[in-house]
């Protein structure tokens, strides 16, 4: 698959990139070349079999050849209802966890650990969602940051989904906080 992207307007910087997927039943590959920024190369490549799947990712300044970053992650996932990840981020330094488990047809729960090896700062975070019914789930989320997330999705029609969010910082609530909505059709 092929896919051209052009975007310019009022304010916004211009963007032009190219980008090209292949996907098999084993692998898939990603390569996407933004022409304006640099020009910055980014090659991703993921494989896996029976529930095991390792991938990686690369992204090079083409000016200035500089290796923008890298990461690898290893992932597996049993047939019935859990995932587990382990990742090493940010040209190796951070290490990251997730665990997901679908507690039953409507409820799952996850939770992930990062480990900023730099600075060996840590983060947890724990989320959960539940189907309500056929169209409509609910998800919420809080890290140790104090971030708690919540989310309202509801298909109003086939192709039409509403999403509608919140976001806020429990130890700075004098902040402001953040609304969302998106409305996103797919035919």
């Amino acid at each position: 698959k092929l896919i051209l992207n052009a975007a310019t307007g009022v304010g916004l910087p211009n963007a032009a990139s190219t980008k090209v997927e292949y996907v098999h039943k084993h692998v898939a590959v990603t390569g996407l070349l933004d022409i304006l920024a640099g020009p910055v190369a980014t090659l991703a490549i993921a494989t896996g079999h029976a529930g095991l799947t390792i991938g990686a990712e690369t992204q090079v300044n083409l000016q200035s050849s500089v290796l923008n970053k890298y990461d690898v992650a290893l992932s597996y996932a049993d047939s019935k209802s859990s995932e587990i990840t382990l990742s090493l981020l940010n040209k190796a330094g951070m290490v990251k966890t997730a665990y997901s488990h679908a507690v039953n047809k409507n409820v799952s729960v996850a939770g992930e650990v990062v480990y900023n090896l730099k600075d060996q700062s840590k983060l947890l975070t724990m989320g959960a969602s539940m189907a309500l019914d056929e169209v409509t789930t609910v998800k919420a989320k809080i890290n140790t940051d104090g971030l708690v997330g919540v989310a309202y999705i509801a298909k109003i029609r086939p192709g039409t989904t509403l999403s509608l969010c919140s976001a806020l910082n429990v130890k700075e609530l004098d902040k402001g906080q953040k609304l969302g909505m998106q409305l996103a059709y797919e035919p």
